[in-house]
């Protein structure tokens, strides 16, 4: 008796699914035996050579199992070769584990997974380190970077384990490729986009996702490279919010569960990292009764708007509307005393007309401001001095103060949020 049965049918199936539905696995505990050659703690490799141990460490540092490295893991010694004999069905095995989504071919690979010889080196994201948080950040607060708000799914009391995630991720590695070209500081370069509960893969040439697991949460942002405010769109995400649902429903489905009554729940913030606690999500359900120009804070001077889930949640006739940005400054720009260097740019950067309503907004009394209109002529001198008059009579005045009333008047802030214009 044999380990697989198979069938000879044509059932019409290509690539990975070829094996799906006319193959029996007769032994499944020699399937688990052979999963757990490719998916085991290193001290079940500890005293097979140093080739293997060298080889071991590269593929726990990437996630990349090379084909040599499945060769060497599945050959055994003599005496195990007639007991397990894992290369003769090589390729079974690995379509098998594909489908299970213990390993992914990465989608440069997809047109090769007829045969596996052909595949350089599948990705296993269980074996994966960790994610450097700092490195993230560092991708996600780059000055030319257009962002998403998080959108997280969850299936509500139903659980969703770290293993189930990587079997997401796996489906994403067929079908999305791994991020390249971010603009990150030289020294964090390298760092694998692919790791332990995390993954940065390119959805288009343009939108980069980065999808996490946040204790039985999933997390996804887009995020593109670009200085034109307009280029975040209605439905830009509606596609990976929909792979990504159907996806781990029928993860879970290939798992055994009952998926019949499912359903997943979604929520909205603001934030960019886990360890940034003083943002809370916001249910979907609660965006959508918001008036439309109602907002809601979330912290450090952010507010979620309701325009927020239309990159996630639109009708047809929304898809490829452009979505305003929501400007914001970091709070130590906020809280900053001003400079004279900084009053200068602000001056020469504001185009104000009212200067009476400007000076008085800021706390100036009607003398001052007359005096100076009266003493200094061109526009960019008199707000110059009216800042100055403000700095000199409120010591304790921040960055913020100056924005707070330019917004009051209406006067156009944008120039705030640009890197050169008035911070370095």
């Amino acid at each position: 008796m044999g380990y697989i049965m198979y069938f000879d049918e044509d059932m019409g199936l290509d690539g990975p699914h070829r094996f799906k539905d006319h193959t029996i696995i007769i032994d499944p505990q020699w399937v688990i035996y052979a999963f757990r050659r490719l998916i085991t703690n290193p001290k079940n490799i500890e005293g097979r050579g140093s080739k293997r141990m060298v080889m071991w460490e590269n593929y726990v540092t990437d996630g990349q199992l090379t084909t040599p490295f499945i060769n060497e893991l599945w050959r055994g010694g003599k005496e195990e070769m007639d007991k397990e004999d894992f290369l003769r069905y090589k390729d079974t095995l690995l379509m098998v584990m594909e489908r299970l989504g213990l390993l992914a071919p990465p989608v440069a690979f997809r047109s090769h997974t007829d045969c596996p010889e052909n595949l350089d080196y599948y990705i296993v994201p269980s074996m994966l380190s960790d994610v450097d948080q700092t490195w993230v950040d560092n991708v996600l607060e780059s000055d030319s970077l257009q962002r998403t708000a998080t959108l997280r799914l969850t299936l509500g009391k139903q659980f969703i384990s770290l293993p189930v995630f990587h079997k997401l991720l796996a489906a994403c590695l067929t079908r999305f490729k791994i991020a390249s070209n971010l603009d990150v500081p030289e020294s964090n370069h390298k760092m694998n986009c692919i790791k332990k509960g995390f993954g940065c893969l390119e959805v288009t040439a343009a939108w980069t996702m980065i999808l996490s697991y946040d204790n039985s949460a999933i997390n996804v942002i887009l995020f593109t490279y670009s200085n034109d405010d307009s280029c975040i769109k209605a439905g830009v995400g509606l596609n990976v919010r929909t792979f990504l649902e159907e996806t781990i429903i029928e993860v879970l489905r290939l798992q055994g569960q009952n998926t019949k009554n499912l359903a997943c729940k979604y929520f909205l913030c603001l934030g960019t990292s886990k360890a940034n606690q003083k943002v809370k999500f916001v249910r979907k359900e609660d965006i959508d009764n918001m008036g439309q120009d109602e907002q809601i804070f979330q912290a450090e001077g952010r507010y979620l708007r309701k325009t927020d889930l239309k990159p996630w949640f639109c009708s047809e006739e929304e898809v490829g509307n452009p979505i305003p940005v929501a400007y914001f400054l970091p709070p130590h720009y906020q809280n900053l005393s001003p400079s004279d260097l900084h009053l200068s740019r602000i001056s020469s950067c504001m185009s104000l007309k009212d200067k009476m309503s400007f000076g008085l907004e800021l706390g100036l009394e009607n003398h001052h401001i007359t005096t100076i209109l009266n003493d200094c002529k061109g526009t960019v001198e008199q707000a110059y001095q009216i800042l100055a008059k403000w700095k000199m009579l409120h010591s304790k005045g921040k960055i913020g103060d100056i924005i707070k009333a330019m917004k009051k008047l209406g006067l156009d802030c944008k120039f705030f949020y640009k890197k050169g214009k008035v911070f370095d």
